[in-house]
């Protein structure tokens, strides 16, 4: 018997889910025959389409599941099962192809769990038309069991494309121990209880390596502001537990190609005190959009080409208390805000007790009279710092003993010097492409711009555009586009 083991078809057939003998053995098809009727690419830049960020179709089982209409299930080949079920009795290297529609979950009975759990190495989730806004996972912020996250991942070489992950009580996606080589590709991610995507695990000697998050959307709404879940004593300072990529024990990682938008806490609206909503409380400062910390000597995390927008914080490489011993290049990041500095609203970029870092080409603005004030920092005596080449409305800074090599920074300049701050294009405008002053020399580790285009030596600019006339690189446009396969 191939793919689901004997006591779980027998559950299966006890409750009257499934009369059959497991998935089917001879699902497979060849490779080259999953083509997507239409490819809507959230991120329509052509870095996401590169073979070192795209994700290609494995050999392996295909298999073809599909919303059953009923709470908590799905249907394979006409058999009816739950979806957690289902994914466990897939076998390495399987595909799971998800038909368009909306897949929702069962709350968890006392002890047990129904969000989506992965145990098997090599396995795939992806959406089958190819457009993530048609298929719909929505957790609906109901009790999952073990944690209630949507997807947790307990295994090495899993794919997550094509699709939307939505309102989950805690994390969207968990990265657990053992789950290096992830990769995520084009996915929306919405409305998180906690941070969007969490990479923890139980063994504090183990490092999730490798991990690749890339040409993905990240998007907290009002509706979602108003359900994230509080941490801590409501009397307190740390109340608002969410964010967008939050990994410690992380090695090697590559962030490239995101966009990140209204991930904060509300002043003045309550949400709900670990996740119950008989006790509420407002405000908080949120998590970063992107937080890698507490990684291995050895590692090189990079974090490149993310529009991030309207978020608490941007960046945050290290923590003070966890000393980062890996390295990590930023750059071509564009960060904007149009809020101003509050217990909710803080730093563009910041680097917290890590040895090596580079932070390059990066644009960071922020529109209100009153927002904060730096747009880079870096803190405490342990770390070492390269600053080069940022464009900043605001400062950069040391704090607490810190140090940095700096070189080409733009600072203070006017932000009529960005196409649109409000929007988060901090592509250059005609009045920044034609100011003194903006000129950098090329960096060694910054070759290529947001969008991809080569720097030019003898034009090479602060920031992350790479400051050619606006006809001869597009930027990418924030509602993505649909390409007809």
């Amino acid at each position: 018997m191939t793919g689901l083991t004997q006591p779980l078809i027998f559950m299966l057939a006890v409750v009257g889910l499934c009369g059959c003998a497991g998935l089917p053995a001879q699902a497979s098809v060849d490779q080259q025959s999953y083509s997507p009727s239409q490819r809507y690419h959230l991120i329509d830049k052509p870095t996401c389409e590169v073979p070192s960020t795209r994700v290609e179709p494995r050999p392996g089982r295909r298999l073809a599941v599909a919303p059953s209409g009923l709470q908590g299930q799905v249907v394979l080949e006409g058999r009816r099962m739950s979806f957690r079920q289902l994914l466990q009795g897939a076998q390495a290297g399987d595909t799971f192809l998800l038909a368009d529609g909306e897949y929702t979950f069962d709350s968890a009975v006392s002890g047990g769990a129904t969000g989506l759990f992965i145990r098997q190495k090599n396995i795939t989730l992806r959406g089958q038309s190819g457009d993530p806004r048609n298929v719909i996972l929505d957790s609906e912020y109901k009790q999952l069991g073990y944690g209630s996250g949507l997807v947790t991942v307990a295994a090495p070489d899993f794919t997550l494309a094509d699709l939307t992950l939505r309102r989950s009580l805690t994390h969207l996606l968990h990265i657990k121990d053992q789950a290096s080589g992830l990769r995520v590709h084009n996915v929306l991610f919405e409305d998180g209880g906690q941070q969007f995507v969490k990479a923890s695990g139980a063994d504090q000697r183990v490092q999730i390596d490798a991990v690749q998050i890339a040409c993905s959307r990240f998007v907290l709404s009002q509706s979602g502001r108003d359900n994230i879940w509080g941490y801590g004593d409501p009397a307190g300072y740390t109340r608002c537990y969410t964010g967008g990529i939050d990994a410690h024990r992380a090695t090697n990682w590559r962030i490239v190609d995101n966009h990140f938008e209204g991930i904060y806490c509300h002043a003045t609206r309550p949400h709900p005190v670990h996740g119950k909503t008989d006790r509420r409380y407002t405000g908080g400062l949120a998590e970063h959009a992107i937080h890698l910390w507490h990684s291995d000597l050895g590692s090189q995390h990079v974090i490149e080409r993310n529009r991030i927008v309207n978020c608490a914080r941007g960046i945050g490489i290290g923590m003070m208390n966890r000393p980062q011993k890996g390295a990590a290049v930023v750059r071509n990041n564009m960060i904007s805000s149009v809020h101003a500095q509050s217990t909710e609203h803080d730093v563009g970029i910041i680097v917290e007790a890590v040895a090596q870092v580079v932070i390059t080409q990066n644009s960071v603005a922020y529109t209100h009279p009153r927002a904060y004030r730096y747009g880079i920092e870096y803190r405490y005596p342990v770390t070492v710092a390269e600053v080069a080449n940022n464009l900043l409305t605001g400062r950069e800074r040391a704090r607490a003993g810190a140090s940095a090599v700096k070189s080409g920074n733009v600072e203070s300049v006017p932000l009529a010097y960005f196409v649109s701050p409000a929007t988060g294009d901090l592509q250059l405008s005609a009045q920044g492409l034609q100011a003194d002053g903006l000129r950098a020399p090329l960096h060694r580790l910054a070759k290529d711009d947001f969008n991809g285009a080569t720097r030019a030596v003898a034009l090479n600019r602060a920031g992350a555009d790479r400051a050619v006339p606006a006809d001869d690189t597009a930027l990418e446009p924030i509602g993505g586009i649909a390409v007809e396969n």
